[in-house]
């Protein structure tokens, strides 16, 4: 399978938002922009290529077997399964186990300089938008890490 388009959409909160959305729906551009605080159709354009790129929809808009699990999913067990998907990909994978795994800090030019290598982007100003994608998706990594410390850190307090 050919490798879709690296993604440059860093609200992954925007992409839940989308996938709750009926199919039909992720047509409707007017209604994505007005739902979600997009302000361009080519931000929509961003956030559907990031669904691609997460096998959650197909290049005809249609949820396919993943995105219609994730469609069907309370939230926790959404963000599980799409928190499985990113750190399957390389890149971002590569990048949460290096901080997570090994403890080591990167800035967004290392992650453009290995979007550079893998040849993943081909010219440095789209390897920093894309990086800045990575960044912002490690961090929801990280704050849904956090949200689940703090629910079960109250739920051992009552």
């Amino acid at each position: 399978m050919e490798e879709k388009i690296f993604p440059q959409a860093n609200d992954l909160n925007k992409i839940i938002g989308l996938v709750k959305m009926e199919n039909e729906d992720l047509w409707n551009s007017k209604k994505i922009i007005d739902s979600f605080n997009i302000t361009t159709e080519r931000q929509v354009s961003y956030y559907l290529t990031a669904m691609m790129y997460l096998d959650i929809i197909d290049s005809n808009r249609k949820f396919t077997d993943f995105g219609l699990k994730l469609h069907n999913s309370n939230e926790s067990y959404l963000k599980i399964l799409l928190a499985m998907k990113i750190v399957s990909k390389p890149i971002f994978g590569d990048f949460f186990f290096e901080k997570y795994l090994f403890n080591r800090s990167f800035k967004l030019d290392d992650i453009a300089q290995s979007l550079l290598i893998t040849k993943t982007v081909d010219s440095e100003a789209v390897a920093i938008r894309r990086a800045s994608t990575v960044k912002a998706w490690i961090n929801w990594l990280e704050s849904i890490h956090i949200q689940n410390n703090e629910f079960n850190q109250n739920l051992k307090s009552e």
